[in-house]
Protein backbone atom coordinates (compact mmCIF):
# COMPACT_ATOMS: atom_id res chain seq x y z
CA UNK A 1 0.00 0.00 0.00
CA UNK A 2 1.35 3.42 -0.96
CA UNK A 3 0.38 6.61 0.83
CA UNK A 4 0.86 10.07 -0.69
CA UNK A 5 0.25 13.19 1.37
CA UNK A 6 0.71 16.89 0.78
CA UNK A 7 -0.71 19.30 3.32
CA UNK A 8 -0.96 19.76 7.05
CA UNK A 9 -2.58 18.17 10.06
CA UNK A 10 -1.77 19.02 13.68
CA UNK A 11 1.68 17.52 14.24
CA UNK A 12 2.70 17.26 10.57
CA UNK A 13 3.28 19.48 7.56
CA UNK A 14 4.37 17.69 4.39
CA UNK A 15 4.98 18.39 0.72
CA UNK A 16 4.90 15.33 -1.50
CA UNK A 17 5.38 12.79 1.29
CA UNK A 18 5.29 9.20 0.01
CA UNK A 19 5.39 6.10 2.21
CA UNK A 20 4.74 2.39 1.84
CA UNK A 21 2.83 0.35 4.39
CA UNK A 22 1.37 -3.11 4.76
CA UNK A 23 -2.36 -3.10 4.08
CA UNK A 24 -5.30 -5.31 3.24
CA UNK A 25 -8.37 -5.23 1.02
CA UNK A 26 -11.56 -7.13 1.90
CA UNK A 27 -14.90 -7.31 0.13
CA UNK A 28 -17.90 -8.97 1.73
CA UNK A 29 -21.53 -9.13 0.65
CA UNK A 30 -22.25 -6.17 2.93
CA UNK A 31 -19.19 -3.92 2.79
CA UNK A 32 -15.76 -2.95 1.47
CA UNK A 33 -12.88 -2.60 3.94
CA UNK A 34 -9.24 -1.57 3.56
CA UNK A 35 -6.64 -1.30 6.30
CA UNK A 36 -3.10 -0.07 6.73
CA UNK A 37 -0.50 -0.74 9.33
CA UNK A 38 1.53 2.42 9.93
CA UNK A 39 2.65 1.02 13.29
CA UNK A 40 4.03 -2.56 13.34
CA UNK A 41 1.41 -5.18 14.22
CA UNK A 42 -1.41 -2.63 14.50
CA UNK A 43 -3.77 -2.30 11.53
CA UNK A 44 -6.34 0.45 11.25
CA UNK A 45 -9.17 0.98 8.83
CA UNK A 46 -8.91 3.42 5.95
CA UNK A 47 -12.16 2.36 4.27
CA UNK A 48 -15.10 0.69 5.94
CA UNK A 49 -18.32 1.30 4.08
CA UNK A 50 -21.47 -0.62 3.32
CA UNK A 51 -22.28 -1.06 -0.36
CA UNK A 52 -25.78 0.37 0.24
CA UNK A 53 -24.63 3.48 2.16
CA UNK A 54 -25.36 6.89 0.57
CA UNK A 55 -22.61 7.69 -1.94
CA UNK A 56 -21.38 10.99 -0.49
CA UNK A 57 -18.57 12.20 1.69
CA UNK A 58 -15.03 13.51 1.97
CA UNK A 59 -13.41 10.40 0.49
CA UNK A 60 -13.71 8.50 -2.78
CA UNK A 61 -12.66 4.95 -3.63
CA UNK A 62 -12.25 3.33 -7.03
CA UNK A 63 -11.93 -0.43 -7.32
CA UNK A 64 -10.25 -1.81 -10.44
CA UNK A 65 -8.58 -5.02 -11.52
CA UNK A 66 -5.27 -3.62 -10.25
CA UNK A 67 -6.47 -2.68 -6.76
CA UNK A 68 -8.18 0.06 -4.77
CA UNK A 69 -7.41 3.79 -4.95
CA UNK A 70 -8.62 6.10 -2.17
CA UNK A 71 -8.63 9.89 -2.49
CA UNK A 72 -9.36 11.95 0.62
CA UNK A 73 -10.05 15.69 0.76
CA UNK A 74 -8.46 16.25 4.17
CA UNK A 75 -9.77 19.83 4.48
CA UNK A 76 -13.30 18.41 4.32
CA UNK A 77 -12.47 15.94 7.12
CA UNK A 78 -11.51 18.61 9.67
CA UNK A 79 -11.23 22.42 9.37
CA UNK A 80 -7.76 22.22 10.98
CA UNK A 81 -6.48 20.04 8.12
CA UNK A 82 -5.45 21.04 4.60
CA UNK A 83 -4.14 19.24 1.56
CA UNK A 84 -4.65 15.94 -0.17
CA UNK A 85 -4.20 12.31 0.86
CA UNK A 86 -4.24 9.31 -1.45
CA UNK A 87 -3.87 5.64 -0.64
CA UNK A 88 -3.21 3.05 -3.34
CA UNK A 89 -3.64 -0.65 -2.66
CA UNK A 90 -1.96 -2.57 -5.48
CA UNK A 91 -3.44 -6.04 -5.65
CA UNK A 92 -4.90 -8.14 -8.44
CA UNK A 93 -8.68 -8.27 -8.22
CA UNK A 94 -10.04 -10.96 -10.56
CA UNK A 95 -12.73 -10.01 -13.08
CA UNK A 96 -15.18 -12.48 -11.53
CA UNK A 97 -14.82 -10.67 -8.18
CA UNK A 98 -15.20 -7.24 -9.79
CA UNK A 99 -18.34 -8.33 -11.64
CA UNK A 100 -19.96 -9.43 -8.36
CA UNK A 101 -19.35 -6.14 -6.55
CA UNK A 102 -22.42 -3.89 -6.30
CA UNK A 103 -20.29 -0.91 -7.43
CA UNK A 104 -16.66 -0.08 -8.15
CA UNK A 105 -16.96 3.57 -7.05
CA UNK A 106 -17.67 4.56 -3.46
CA UNK A 107 -18.02 7.91 -1.70
CA UNK A 108 -17.99 8.06 2.09
CA UNK A 109 -16.87 10.10 5.10
CA UNK A 110 -13.73 9.31 7.04
CA UNK A 111 -13.19 10.52 10.61
CA UNK A 112 -10.08 12.55 11.56
CA UNK A 113 -8.44 9.53 13.22
CA UNK A 114 -8.25 7.78 9.82
CA UNK A 115 -6.22 10.72 8.47
CA UNK A 116 -3.95 10.88 11.52
CA UNK A 117 -3.29 7.12 11.25
CA UNK A 118 -2.59 7.30 7.51
CA UNK A 119 -0.05 10.10 7.85
CA UNK A 120 1.57 8.53 10.93
CA UNK A 121 0.65 11.12 13.55
CA UNK A 122 -0.54 9.91 16.96
CA UNK A 123 -4.18 10.85 17.57
CA UNK A 124 -5.32 11.82 21.05
CA UNK A 125 -8.96 12.88 20.95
Amino acid sequence: MTRRFSGKVPGLRATGSVASYVGSVVFTAQRAVTTLSSVPKIAGRTLDVRWDDPQQGNARAEITSSGVALEIDVAAVDPGFSGHLSLTYKTDIPDDVLSRLPTTHLAFDVPPEYVFRAVGVPHNP
